[in-house]
């Protein structure tokens, strides 16, 4: 019916202002052609399939079905003036043509945009971080859906702030925290892969100060296979807003001791060895040999890793080994049987508390363990081991970061001894998500309704994520000549009291401590409290990554290279050798003592069991 008063008018009009007066009377064969005109126009209409779409979600190419229409009613009418009068006159024709375009195809986008701009109350505000192709894709996406209100994009680019998408406004980033409070945003969309470490800092300092859901679109790669869709969001975790400006990796590095060749990972099962494994599989090693003591751990690392090989179509072929790194012996034979050229040595025991009250089984695993693999390697004739090392192992102040300062000792010892196998360590902080990680232990504490545990106020940690991390180790592997200790760069430390705060108010919580008082607190907003408890066993307020406080750079900005203290082969073998007494004979306390006499530098916090056991003086004669 609009489109028929529209052609009418149009027709009507066309005439008057071609004829150059408006007072004047329709003749009856006007009234005749646009009695004629009009069916075969409506059915133009069908015919291009103007009608098929809605005009909510009017597009271009909806403007130009219209387009086509109206041309082709313009030839209608006229052509049927030309018919009953013989005359044909090409300017009420195109007055007719430029009127109906404009009338129909205006009021269309008018009506278009204020059905768009309706605010259904039902919906939640939200603001696009990002004003690329992604957030345009994302905001034609969400306008068509019920959920929420496409409210304003966010962006850093001068060129596309203040103008106008779809009827939303781009804004600079600065003007988040006032659009937050001026449009009651609720919900942000990060329609970006990969998001710049600017843009994480400042949506972290936003969640530490509102409650505010912030969601991410899936990965391109995944929306373009049609495995997902562009809306199908998942939340925003902690990692994402704790990541770092990614550094570019160096193709080279991560090859030379990958492609093509037979490669171990210790621990394969563990968090930093099944990211090894999956970051291994990128380049094509002819052989991965998964080794670990855990059955279930190398299970599911196994059936993840055939998952791979079957849906990439890789012909790595994978070989799972279920052996404990003490067992030189058999461990010497899985090396052999493989004709491993590359070891990732990341098995080892991490649980700070636990290790402080089982100090034997940490020495034995982590030392003697690390012995056996060193041993095992030389003796094979692998060509790179690479040991998983820890920030606990700089002047460490507990058994675990001791046991890993002592490995390390074992293998600067024998990377100097021999040349040919190229022996090297990486040093860095806590990963992201690692069983041994904070992280997780708030995630659960938060999901079964908190409170949320920290150990002290001024507690801080290094923190990376495990693939950044794994990445990093391979590409230290690469650049290895024999006896380095590469140390990660790991950014600036975070406050653990912040990383609990921001991750309650990711959870949508708004967090407190009893008996502090919380500013702008909202009342529509359930509070989850955080206990302050004292600090665990053996921990560190904050940690280090260097013994002198200097590193010399590499050919990697995010590796460096440590200068440390080394001990003489000969006496390295007489005090592993006096480790396995002690290990044998059951005593803890010879072994704590030995610790303390090495160049570790290990002094157990204040309070612990084993610092109280250092205040006996103990006798390196007293065993065997």
């Amino acid at each position: 019916m609009f489109d028929v008063l529209t052609l009418s008018f149009s027709y009507f009009w066309a005439l008057v202002l071609s004829n150059g007066t408006v007072f004047r009377a329709a003749k009856e064969v006007e009234f005749l052609v646009v009695l004629i005109s009009l069916p075969l126009c409506i059915g133009l209409f069908f015919y291009f399939g103007a009608y098929r779409s809605l005009v909510r979600y009017s597009s271009s190419k909806t403007m130009a079905q219209l387009m086509a229409a109206y041309a082709g009613s313009t030839l209608s009418f006229w052509g049927v003036t030309w018919l009953l009068t013989g005359k044909f006159n090409w300017i009420p024709a195109f007055i007719f043509f430029m009127l109906v375009c404009s009338i129909g195809i205006g009021t269309r986008f008018i009506v278009r945009s204020y059905l768009r701009s309706y605010k259904d109350h039902t919906k939640e505000n939200a603001l696009i971080y990002g004003a690329g192709e992604l957030g345009r894709q994302l905001l034609g996406n969400i306008q068509q859906g019920h959920q929420l209100h496409p409210v304003g994009f966010i962006d850093d680019s001068s060129e596309l702030v203040g103008r106008i998408i779809s009827g939303v406004k781009i804004y600079h980033t600065s003007d988040l925290p006032k659009l937050m409070a001026e449009k009651s945003v609720s919900v942000i969309l990060i329609a970006m892969q990969n998001v710049p470490k600017d843009v994480h800092d400042k949506l972290a300092d936003l969640v530490s100060q509102k409650s505010v859901t912030i969601q991410k679109i899936p990965a391109v790669a995944d929306i373009l296979s049609g495995r997902t869709k562009i809306t199908n969001f998942h939340e925003v975790k902690i990692e994402d807003l704790l990541g770092r400006k990614p550094v570019a990796a160096i193709p080279r590095l991560l090859e030379a001791n990958t492609t093509d060749k037979s490669v171990l990972v210790t621990g394969a099962g563990g968090s930093i060895g099944s990211e090894i494994c999956r970051q291994i599989m990128r380049y094509h090693p002819s052989r991965l040999v998964l080794l670990e003591s855990s059955e279930h751990a190398l299970y599911q690392i196994e059936r993840e890793i055939s998952n791979m090989l079957a849906e990439q179509g890789l012909t790595t072929d994978v070989v799972s080994a279920l052996v404990n790194v003490c067992d030189t012996n058999l461990l010497a034979r899985v090396l052999k049987d493989n004709r491993v050229e590359t070891v990732f040595h990341a098995a080892a025991y991490k649980h700070v508390p636990m290790l402080e009250n089982n100090v034997l089984a940490a020495l034995s695993n982590n030392v003697i363990g690390t012995k056996s693999v060193v041993e095992a390697s030389i003796k094979t004739g692998v060509l790179s081991l690479t040991m998983i090392s820890t920030d606990k192992a700089v002047r460490p102040t507990n058994v675990m970061g001791a046991s890993k300062r002592f490995a390390e000792l074992i293998c600067q010892a024998y990377a100097e001894k021999q040349h040919h196998t190229k022996i090297s360590m990486v040093r860095f902080g806590n990963v992201l998500g690692s069983s041994g990680s904070v992280v997780p232990l708030f995630r659960s504490q938060i999901k079964n309704g908190g409170p949320v545990t920290v150990t002290h106020r001024d507690i801080t940690r290094y923190f990376m994520t495990i693939p950044e991390a794994s990445q990093l180790v391979i590409q230290a592997s690469g650049m290895a000549r024999g006896g380095e200790v590469f140390v990660l760069d790991m950014g600036k430390p975070i406050r653990i009291l912040d990383l609990a705060r921001s991750m309650i108010h990711l959870s949508g919580y708004q967090p407190y401590i009893r008996g502090e008082h919380e500013p702008d607190s909202d009342a529509s907003i359930e509070k989850m409290e955080i206990v302050i408890s004292n600090l665990r066993p053996g921990e560190k307020l904050f940690e280090e990554l260097l013994l002198d406080g200097a590193a010399e750079a590499t050919r990697h900005p995010g590796i460096m290279k440590a200068k440390e203290q080394m001990l003489g082969f000969s006496e390295l073998q007489s005090e592993l050798k006096y480790l396995q007494t002690c290990v044998d004979t059951d005593n803890e306390l010879m072994a704590i003592d030995l610790l303390h006499r090495l160049p570790l530098e290990y002094e157990p916090a204040a309070g612990s069991k084993n610092a109280e056991r250092n205040r006996r003086p103990m006798l390196r004669r007293g065993v065997g």
